[in-house]
């Protein structure tokens, strides 16, 4: 395994409603990163990050899943989050296993962004 030193390791969290595209933003990253080489896909339940066979089935994320991809002499860990209904009192949660870092939040119709 390849040894990395703390300032090439960034956590990444993908965070939003549901069916915004989270899973297959954090697939594409992967597969343009070279980490896997197929595009999943969510509707066809061949997504990396969607491997539960009940995600599978219902075609969302249930749980957060981590992946890692090689950026630019950087390992990226993506963190795909499920949507909630309660989004931004479970986003947080989430957020205390990747802070510090960006936190890029949408909110329709307006959007902003704030650094955690």
């Amino acid at each position: 395994m390849k040894k990395y030193r703390v300032d090439q390791l960034r956590n990444v969290a993908i965070i939003s409603h549901g069916g915004a595209g989270k899973t297959t933003l954090a697939e594409a990253m992967l597969f343009l990163g070279g980490a896997v080489d197929r595009f999943g896909r969510v509707d066809d339940g061949t997504s990396t990050m969607d491997y539960d066979p009940d995600e599978v089935k219902r075609k969302i994320s249930i749980n957060a899943s981590v992946a890692p991809v090689e950026w630019n002499g950087h390992k990226i860990n993506l963190i795909d989050t499920p949507g909630y209904s309660d989004l931004w009192e479970r986003s947080w949660a989430h957020c205390a296993s990747w802070t510090p870092g960006w936190c890029w939040w949408t909110r329709f119709p307006a959007s902003r962004s704030a650094l955690s």
